[in-house]
């Protein structure tokens, strides 16, 4: 193996090496390298001539030893969709740049990878997608969390949206364990949104903090709180018909949802609770 080979002639070469030797080649470049060696590879994994193992491996290096001057280069091949394994690579690649750019202030990635999903019909491959991120060491995920937990504006928003298209069922668990104990709004629409039924009670212990509100709702006397009351409904919904088993359990939810039909007044509630009752086993 040449000592001080350069990126060109790793390219030149690549079908010397296996995969896994080239994207260790390359990622060696890239550390010990200077911004030339970033701006070389910028260049050469947009060429069309570039065979596309090749190309994956570069854009699979540019995510696993992360640069900021990669991020226009893999906004660029995201938009041109050449192929599914390339688009893919690339935005799990994008992913890597949560932590960094969350860091500096940086929303690029975050929109980046937002445009990228929005971009894709196939639900299999967002799921796919998720699978893959979700194995990451650096848990992409949790700083997407942590980002939208800051409540840092726009960033936040994007962090939030990213958030409802690919967070794993069974990656949601960690965003119900609070470390205030207490669910936000928009905690509790996340989980509903994607969790399973390993997140019901924090669930529930929501909906039960806020239920006996939804009633008095136009008293003058009950002071604003955060969730709108066909929102909160509308979302438990969802999460009962990707969870109906759920509505086995938590009697004491169940009475009060059932207090709840009978006592208001307003027919948009009352069609939104017999939906969600009617998920009970043996409901009345």
């Amino acid at each position: 193996m040449k000592e001080n080979i350069t990126v060109n002639e790793l390219v030149k070469n690549a079908s010397a090496y296996e995969d896994r030797q080239f994207r260790y080649q390359l990622q060696n470049l890239i550390r010990e390298g200077s911004s030339e060696v970033e701006n070389e590879l910028n260049h050469i994994v947009l060429s069309e001539s570039l065979g596309e193992s090749i190309r994956v491996n570069i854009i699979y290096s540019m995510g696993y030893v992360p640069r900021i001057s990669f991020l226009p280069t893999l906004q660029k091949i995201l938009e041109s969709y050449e192929s599914t394994i390339v688009h893919k690579t690339a935005i799990i690649s994008v992913s890597k740049y949560f932590a960094l750019c969350s860091k500096s202030k940086d929303e690029r990635a975050f929109d980046i990878f937002n445009n990228a999903l929005d971009r894709i019909d196939d639900t299999c491959l967002i799921d796919s997608i998720s699978t893959e991120i979700s194995k990451i060491k650096g848990d992409p995920i949790f700083d997407l969390y942590l980002n939208f937990r800051r409540g840092l504006g726009s960033s936040s928003r994007l962090a939030y949206r990213i958030l409802t298209k690919i967070l794993l069922p069974s990656d949601a668990i960690k965003f119900a364990r609070d470390p205030e104990k207490l669910l936000s709004s928009s905690i509790f629409d996340l989980l509903c949104l994607r969790g399973d039924d390993k997140v019901q009670s924090s669930i529930f212990k929501y909906v039960r903090k806020n239920i006996k509100r939804v009633v008095h709702m136009y008293d003058d006397e009950v002071e604003f709180w955060e969730d709108d009351p066909l929102d909160l409904l509308s979302n438990l919904e969802i999460y009962v018909t990707r969870n109906p088993q759920v509505m086995g359990y938590h009697n004491f939810l169940f009475e009060d949802l059932r207090n709840l039909h009978r006592e208001t007044t307003d027919d948009k509630i009352r069609d939104l609770l017999s939906r969600i009752l009617s998920f009970r086993p043996n409901s009345e």
